[in-house]
């Protein structure tokens, strides 16, 4: 019996000592856990910008050649070879047009020896001309002077003829010689005109004379800046040797191109479906050079009403506001055509996600911090922020610098507006 009662201690103690170590061991494992287990998510900074309604222009972007609006291609109206350029014509040079009446500034001059001795013997004949008429005019008041001195003679003859002092006879032959006088006098006449014809056909000679002088020479037809210049001192030029067939050719062959760089136009080729409100007058920009330069202001010029050939594009002309727009000739120019502008919710570009061609965002709740994914469908872009069709209301707030970093149930810290950055 009381060895059974020692067994019965012994196991007692044995079971408290065991369960007095296991309870040891659970307790420093629970604490081992807890100290492995995760702690609790930090937000992640982030910064933010809530949808806005704004004014949004939609833009038709495209791309064309500038063009000085007026332009000429001027060449020598006769063959010859060129033995004067103007001091100073060079290829952007300025030149005058005419003025007070006076021809406009001389830009070259053909080899004219020919053309000025014409102009001599032209000018000769017409003196000699003018001269004829000069004594085709004396000639005939000689024959009225004669012509009016027989009127009186045969007069006091039919007088004496009454009183029968003279002969018949004697009357006759004053009648003869008045007729004479009175055919004298028109063939006098008839030499004035003739005279008269020829100081006109000379005076016209004088004048072919000197317009082929002139065809030798190129003058200025209007302020402008020489744009390109074919010709050199010594080369012979024929006039049928200049190509009409397109502009390249005609800048490439023509002696002299002449542009006026106050005004610029640019054509576009717009897609069919988007030439709706494009209206005469509308703004457009045309952007040059590196980004930050400011663009040229801009406006519909004409709308063309058919379809360009071989596309189903339509044509828009575009030209130029500011005088002297700094463009150059041939240019090629990016440009934007305004066709409407509306208010619409708009959020910053830079808040985009796109997953699988999907538009996203990152939404905020303001109350809990937590971020939600949110698909989107977008509208127009300008610049820097893009229409939001459907998906976000005025007001909501979406993330941007940081929108990679997050996931839908994230916490996040939200930093100043974007536009205190």
């Amino acid at each position: 019996m009381k060895r059974l009662l020692v067994w019965a201690v012994s196991v007692c103690l044995f079971v408290t000592a065991a369960a007095w170590v296991a309870y040891a061991s659970w307790s420093g494992m629970s604490e081992r856990f807890e100290a492995l287990e995760p702690p609790a998510p930090s937000p992640t900074q982030v910064r933010w910008a809530k949808v806005e309604v704004q004014e949004l222009r939609d833009w038709i972007h495209g791309q064309g050649t500038a063009r000085a609006v007026r332009r000429r291609h001027l060449t020598f109206e006769v063959p010859g070879r060129v033995v004067e350029i103007a001091d100073a014509m060079r290829e952007g040079a300025r030149v005058h047009g005419p003025s007070d009446g006076r021809q406009g500034q001389l830009i070259a001059r053909l080899d004219d020896v020919d053309h000025v001795e014409a102009v001599r013997i032209a000018d000769t004949g017409l003196i000699q001309a003018e001269r004829n008429v000069d004594m085709a005019q004396a000639q005939l008041r000689q024959s009225k002077s004669t012509e009016k001195l027989w009127r009186a003679r045969l007069d006091r003859a039919k007088a004496l003829l009454d009183k029968k002092v003279i002969s018949q006879q004697k009357f006759d032959e004053a009648t003869a010689e008045l007729e004479v006088a009175i055919a004298n006098v028109a063939a006098s006449e008839a030499q004035v005109v003739a005279r008269e014809a020829g100081v006109l056909a000379a005076r016209n000679e004088v004048s072919r004379a000197r317009r082929n002088m002139e065809r030798a020479k190129i003058h200025a037809p209007w302020d402008g800046v020489i744009a390109r210049l074919n010709i050199r001192e010594g080369k012979y030029v024929v006039p049928e040797d200049m190509s009409n067939r397109n502009e390249t050719e005609m800048t490439a062959t023509f002696p002299v191109t002449l542009i006026d760089t106050s005004t610029f136009k640019v054509e576009v080729e717009v897609p069919m479906h988007r030439r709706t409100q494009l209206q005469v007058g509308n703004p457009a920009q045309i952007l040059r050079g590196p980004m930050g330069v400011a663009p040229l202001e801009a406006h519909i010029h004409a709308v063309a009403p058919m379809l360009s050939p071989g596309s189903r594009t339509v044509r828009v002309t575009l030209r130029t506001k500011a005088t002297n727009p700094n463009l150059i000739d041939g240019e090629l120019v990016q440009v934007k055509i305004l066709r409407v502008a509306q208010r619409v919710p708009t959020i910053p570009v830079e808040a985009l996600l796109y997953h699988d061609n999907q538009a996203k965002v990152m939404l905020v709740d303001p109350e809990t911090g937590i971020v939600d994914e949110r698909e989107l469908i977008t509208g127009i872009r300008e610049d820097t922020v893009i229409e939001v069709k459907e998906g976000l209301s005025p007001g909501e707030i979406v993330v941007t610098d940081g929108r990679h970093r997050v996931l839908s149930g994230d916490p996040v810290h939200l930093l100043e507006e974007e536009g205190d950055k």
